[in-house]
């Protein structure tokens, strides 16, 4: 019959001898090595994929857990709390230190421009100390000249010695003659928390200078 397909084995009916194909080695090597490249590339993307999956709720979770809790801070406060009320009173001792230090050079130099003054001008100069006002004050005979210094914050006078038997109401008054003897005149100052420095000036060399007494030294 036209058409009809031979059964298998019949060669009778065959369209001719079967042919055999020989593929090349390198070819076949090439497409295994392909096929290889195909399955690790989808191998790689996969595990990517699972290493993304896995990843991303732990970024969230550190994401969610940034900042500072309400116990933190409160720890912070308290500890810049106790910094601070240990170092203040330190700090305040130093600041009153200085203070009572600036204080008697600057006695120290009312003293000497006092004494300079009565060589150079030949003139009497008068030293008042005021100690209920924590004032200096100093005077010549030169009409007009009056020079004042007023003691800084948290300094006072203590005492103005030689102490005298009497009080003097109106302050104690030294007078520096050109040429002649500086008085002994030594006068006490002291701050808020009981430092002393001692401003005396000595008769001999007629120079004003400051002690330290031995009780802070």
């Amino acid at each position: 019959m036209a058409g009809a397909v031979p059964a298998p084995g019949d060669t009778a009916g065959s369209l001719g001898p079967a042919l055999c194909l020989q593929v090349p080695g390198r070819a076949r090597r090439r497409a295994r090595h392909h096929q290889l490249r195909r399955r690790w590339a989808a191998g790689r993307g996969g595990h990517q994929r699972r290493y993304r999956e896995l990843e991303e709720p732990v970024r969230r979770t550190a994401k969610e857990r940034a900042g500072i809790t309400l116990i933190e801070m409160l720890i912070v406060v308290a500890l810049v709390s106790l910094l601070a009320g240990v170092s203040f009173p330190a700090i305040g001792a130093g600041l009153e230190s200085l203070r009572l230090v600036s204080a008697a050079n600057q006695v120290a130099a009312f003293f000497n421009a006092a004494l300079n003054g009565a060589e150079r001008r030949q003139q009497v100069v008068q030293v008042l100390v005021l100690p209920q006002q924590g004032l200096l004050r100093m005077r010549s005979t030169e009409p007009g000249f009056e020079r004042t210094l007023e003691l800084s914050e948290g300094v006072r006078i203590a005492a103005v010695l030689p102490e005298r038997p009497y009080r003097e109401e109106q302050g104690r008054s030294f007078l520096l003659l050109p040429g002649g003897v500086a008085p002994r005149v030594t006068i006490e100052l002291r701050n808020r928390r009981g430092g002393r420095r001692l401003v005396s000036l000595d008769p001999i060399t007629g120079a004003p200078h400051i002690e330290v007494p031995q009780s802070e030294q």
